[in-house]
């Protein structure tokens, strides 16, 4: 009898070992899952960050390729934004021949009298 209940002790603990293992393992996956989420997480933010520098890149290479076409139109400077006026005046009024900045100024003081506030 008493052999019988040292080995149903000795069983016993052995099984509260068994049930600590498993706990320990159980923690021990818990905490490998963690440091995944946790790598993860850190691949996202990386990767979030690196596409929006790539936006941040393309939006300052489209503004200074603008730049450039509108310089080199000649829309930067109020005598570009000027002329652009007088070529889109040219071919509201269908005037003849190649546009011609003086030549557009001074059909419309001749002609158009009633556009007040037009100088050239």
């Amino acid at each position: 009898r008493e052999r019988e209940r040292e080995r149903e002790e000795r069983e016993e603990r052995e099984r509260e070992r068994e049930r600590e293992r498993e706990r320990e393992r159980e923690r021990e996956r818990e905490r490998e899952r963690e440091d995944r989420e946790r790598s993860l997480q850190r691949e996202r933010e990386f990767n979030e960050r690196a596409l929006e520098r790539e936006r941040e890149e393309r939006v300052r290479e489209r503004a200074v390729n603008l730049e450039q076409i509108l310089a080199s139109k000649g829309v930067l400077t109020s005598r570009g934004i000027y002329e652009h006026m007088l070529t889109i005046m040219h071919i509201e009024m269908k005037l003849p021949g190649k546009f011609n900045a003086t030549n557009t100024c001074h059909y419309i003081k001749n002609n158009l009298q009633s556009l007040s506030g037009t100088s050239c």
